[in-house]
């Protein structure tokens, strides 16, 4: 049977249990804010872990750059000192005999624009009969000669096959590349599911890592410019060929089946 003396003490154990159950609950919660909190650091860590290795990727790129430039100063002073000796050694042409001036005279005729939007690289994949059935290279849907279809599967032919063969450069160089920036740790990997960072002017090349991760490696303008220069002239090799095909398209000057000029009339 309770009494009234035992009632004050009821009442601070009763206190002392809702302090207890309210600092249990204090501290549960901490706990969860210190484990998000610790959570987001981790993941700011890993972001800034990994702009340390882009910023330290671009700095040795820029090193590399440094001495290919020196490199290619060094190679074209020896052309120069050699092409100043060999010109001493150069007859003077003969007036009796010129160069054909119709060789020049093709070298400078203009070629007409690729419409807008054009992607090269897919354009000279189509075949003859899909350019001509194409409203934005055959807009005035003119038939064409046998002659001039012959040319056109020439002409897309000659660009695919010097785009597959610069290709196969680029993929030397960069098999050369990577087994050069492998060595050095110059990557980046990612977590399966993870963005990948985005490196403005770089071209990206991926390779399986372990544990499921994505090693990319980002191969910049200012260390491998010969990938960039030989992709640019891969586009430029399919534009080229492409404007002949327009030409041939636009009449051209060609000659026809029978041996005339294709004219408008």
């Amino acid at each position: 049977m309770k009494t009234a003396s035992s009632a004050p003490y009821l009442a601070l154990s009763g206190l002392i249990a809702l302090l207890a159950a309210l600092f249990l609950l204090e501290w549960r919660t901490a706990r969860a804010d210190l484990k998000e909190l610790s959570s987001q650091v981790a993941s700011g860590m890993r972001q800034m872990d990994r702009r340390l290795e882009l910023e330290s990727g671009r700095s040795a790129a820029a090193f590399r750059s440094l001495e290919m430039t020196l490199e290619r100063l060094r190679d074209k002073l020896r052309e120069s000192r050699s092409v100043e000796v060999s010109r001493a050694a150069v007859a003077e042409p003969d007036p009796a005999n010129p160069e054909p001036a119709q060789y020049l005279e093709e070298e400078a005729r203009p070629l007409p624009s690729l419409p807008a939007g054009t992607d090269p690289l897919a354009a000279v994949k189509l075949t003859p009969e899909e350019i001509l059935k194409d409203p934005r290279f055959n807009p005035s849907g003119r038939e064409l000669t046998g002659t001039e279809v012959f040319r056109i599967a020439a002409a897309l032919t000659r660009g695919r096959a010097t785009g597959e063969i610069l290709e196969s450069e680029v993929r030397a160089k960069m098999k050369e590349a990577l087994d050069e920036l492998r060595p050095e740790g110059d990557y980046v990997e990612y977590a399966p599911g993870e963005a990948y960072e985005k490196v403005e002017g770089a071209i990206t090349v991926a390779e399986p890592a372990a544990g499921g991760r994505i090693r990319m490696y980002y191969l910049l303008p200012e260390a491998f410019q010969e990938i960039h220069d030989l992709r640019l002239q891969k586009a430029m090799e399919a534009e080229r060929a492409l404007q002949e095909v327009l030409s041939i398209v636009d009449g051209g000057g060609l000659a026809t089946d029978n041996g005339s000029p294709e004219g408008g009339g």
